[in-house]
């Protein structure tokens, strides 16, 4: 059988919802699971796909109870009836749901006739639905419940899923992120501690009180859902450094990223690089400062998604760094030896006898 891309199948299973039997000259519900029945063959659970890096610990996943409980509601109102062909061979349909469907492919990778679970009370427990065992299940197989529920959806189903599971997964601070039916890990501590944390050190060390004001404050807003804010602080503490690297206070963004060719501040770049540098690197966090920060926006307000404004309080971060330790290469702080120790006592006593004649 033909092996169908994800996006064409997603289109095949949108494509369902538009089109009526009657107007359509192909059979839309074969058609469609067509679709599911592949599924089956291409589809690997979460819990299996990583099954050997989750027993040596290399990843983790950790999922609270307000968390399953969350991923339950949501899953729970995305589950309309359909029409299910089971056996591609004939056509026989029943009306079946997208949990349903999804406990029989998890059972059919699990093994099992259905699953197996310790409640509250430590008795151990046995259940075919989804939303029951979502509650009790090991943490990575809720991953796999996501999954294979997330197949039986229609295109627009599925990014409006994605886009309220993301909100949850980062609001509950989980480490993890759904795309395109796969879960990645986002390693924010690592991005933190190599990137922000980072230039809040290098903005301390060197006594640039006003700039790290600025991004720490752009940090907190970011947290804090305030995302214009976050983008016009992220902005504000890019521009504070520079005009400290140049002594001057008046230029806008652009006059300053202008001013650093003007003052050697790429020497030793290729002059193509050089000569466009300014504008082609340095120029985001201005811009996006001015298109969503607040600058510029006339009557239409952009309200900025987070990940726009997390976008730009990390570009800002890398680009601190940059300007930090570029400044610190061309013109290294002065470092002054340390005084030379007086001759000891007994050291100029030893040399006044070594001129005694005996």
């Amino acid at each position: 059988m033909r092996r169908l891309s994800r996006n064409s199948a997603h289109f095949q299973l949108a494509d369902r919802r538009a089109c009526s039997t009657k107007r359509c000259s192909k059979n839309p519900v074969l058609r469609r699971e067509v679709f599911v029945v592949m599924i089956h063959e291409v589809l690997i659970p979460f819990s299996k796909r990583f099954e050997k890096a989750l027993q040596e610990g290399t990843i983790d996943v950790v999922l609270s109870d307000r968390v399953r409980g969350r991923v339950r509601h949501l899953l729970a109102d995305c589950d309309a009836p359909m029409v299910h062909q089971p056996n591609r061979y004939d056509h026989l349909k029943r009306t079946t749901s997208a949990s349903k469907e999804a406990a029989k492919d998890l059972m059919r990778h699990y093994g099992v006739e259905t699953f197996l679970f310790v409640g509250e009370d430590g008795e151990e427990c046995w259940t075919s639905k989804l939303l029951t065992y979502i509650h009790r299940c090991p943490d990575p197989q809720v991953f796999d419940i996501i999954q294979c529920w997330d197949q039986y959806l229609s295109s627009e189903e599925q990014l409006e899923v994605q886009r309220k599971l993301n909100d949850i997964l980062e609001q509950e601070n989980t480490g993890w992120i759904l795309c395109d039916g796969q879960f990645y890990r986002i390693d924010s501590q690592f991005l933190s501690e190599s990137v922000l944390n980072r230039v809040c050190e290098l903005l301390d060390t060197q006594d640039y009180r006003g700039p790290l004001d600025e991004f720490e404050r752009a940090r907190e807003h970011l947290q804090a859902a305030n995302y214009r804010e976050a983008i016009h602080c992220a902005s504000s503490a890019f521009e504070s450094l520079m005009k400290i690297i140049e002594n001057q206070n008046e230029r806008t963004a652009n006059s300053l990223i202008q001013g650093l060719r003007e003052i050697g501040f790429y020497r030793g770049m290729p002059e193509d690089i050089e000569k466009h540098f300014g504008e082609k690197v340095l120029s985001g966090v201005p811009f996006l400062r001015n298109k969503l920060g607040g600058h510029g926006q006339g009557m239409d307000v952009v309200v900025p998604p987070r990940e726009f404004a997390e976008l730009t309080v990390h570009l800002a971060g890398s680009l601190l760094v940059f300007l930090i330790r570029r400044k610190l290469a061309l013109a290294p702080p002065e470092v002054l030896s340390p005084p030379e120790e007086p001759p000891k006592a007994e050291d100029s006593e030893m040399a006044s006898t070594d001129d005694l004649p005996f």
